[in-house]
């Protein structure tokens, strides 16, 4: 059994492409490959319960470049992630990761790392976001639907999926 971790969330930006990620690896799996989300708690969660995909709920917090006392707040929120994730990973291990940013994401990939797990970074931007930036560097491959996004990963891990 292959185990995948699918992480992101925040918009259904987010949400929509994992939970079509979930469809097509399921279809693909053949009950071979199980799947679980990590990521925070919204109301995009139920697409997940709905394909009987397991949830464990990571702090979710924002990475604003601006200043703000909601920092303050999103850096104990972070660090608590990070917490969540290290333990949340650890007792299910999955085989790989596969981000496609936001809040919530980058707690769960920085886990992924720490444990060398195999980690996949979904950008469906034109222009990626600071969470998808940052995994980036972590990342095995780095997957893209607009080719002008490659120019901010290193071309050797991108893959253009359209």
């Amino acid at each position: 059994m292959i185990r995948i971790a699918l992480t992101g969330g925040g918009t259904g930006g987010h949400m929509f492409p994992l939970v079509a990620v979930a469809d097509a690896l399921t279809a693909l799996g053949k009950g071979e490959i199980a799947l679980r989300y990590y990521g925070p708690s919204s109301e995009w969660n139920e697409a997940f319960a709905a394909r009987d995909i397991p949830i464990s709920h990571i702090a979710g917090a924002k990475l604003r470049r601006y200043a703000s006392l909601q920092n303050l707040v999103d850096i104990i929120k972070f660090c608590f992630g990070l917490l969540e994730a290290l333990v949340k990973l650890y007792f299910w291990m999955p085989d790989a990761v596969f981000s496609k940013g936001g809040p919530g994401a980058l707690p769960v990939v920085l886990a992924a790392a720490w444990y060398r797990i195999p980690i996949v970074v979904h950008e469906s931007d034109a222009v990626p976001g600071l969470t998808n930036r940052v995994s980036a560097a972590l990342a095995k491959k780095v997957c893209i639907s607009w080719r002008g996004a490659g120019a901010h990963f290193s071309e050797r891990k991108v893959v253009f999926t359209g």
